[in-house]
């Protein structure tokens, strides 16, 4: 499939829900197609659309993780059946801190985190998942800038502690704000 074609299949009037805009589709899209092939890693799943884009992309796997506490775990399931993806998503049903553990240190080449978007968890959830990415990898972080000041104030923290990953784009939302920043690992 081409991007276009699973665009319009994750694109609002579609009947499988993506929340992100199609400049941060397009991104991913692009950064699977250069590691396809590659096991990623999603924290936070709703509907499945950023999964089901990954493994339309030519991830070999992707592993999502979601504690289902959003109410989405049906739709999500119906949604990445209908796309025929059952078989590349591996859909984990757990806490995103113990699901780490699950994964070895620099084994993925690409980590998206959007999950808990409440407290100290998008802090813990970036501790947790930075060090899954491999050298030259992308960690990417969802909802940046639009509300969500846990996330903001979370990512701020990690940047300032962290010094293996550079700053590769900033993606924003079809109104124009920022949405989701990538950081590509360079140690």
């Amino acid at each position: 499939m081409t991007f276009n074609e699973v665009d319009d299949m994750l694109s609002p009037k579609s009947s499988i829900q993506s929340i992100m805009s199609v400049e941060e589709r397009r991104y991913i899209w692009d950064l699977v197609k250069q590691f396809q092939g590659h096991e990623v890693i999603e924290v936070g799943t709703a509907y499945g659309g950023t999964a089901i884009l990954m493994a339309l992309a030519g991830a070999s796997r992707v592993h999502t993780v979601d504690n289902w506490q959003c109410g989405k775990f049906n739709e999500c399931m119906e949604n990445i059946d209908r796309a025929g993806c059952a078989e590349m998503i591996n859909v984990i049903a757990r806490d995103s801190i113990e699901a780490a553990s699950m994964f070895d240190d620099q084994s993925m080449a690409i980590v998206l985190v959007d999950g808990d978007h409440t407290g100290t968890r998008p802090y813990e959830d970036l501790c947790a998942y930075a060090d899954k990415v491999r050298a030259g990898g992308y960690l990417l972080v969802d909802d940046t800038k639009n509300g969500h000041a846990a996330i903001e104030h979370g990512l701020a923290r990690w940047i300032q502690e962290q010094d293996g990953f550079a700053l590769d784009r900033i993606c924003h939302d079809d109104a124009g704000q920022e949405k989701l920043r990538g950081f590509r690992r360079v140690r």
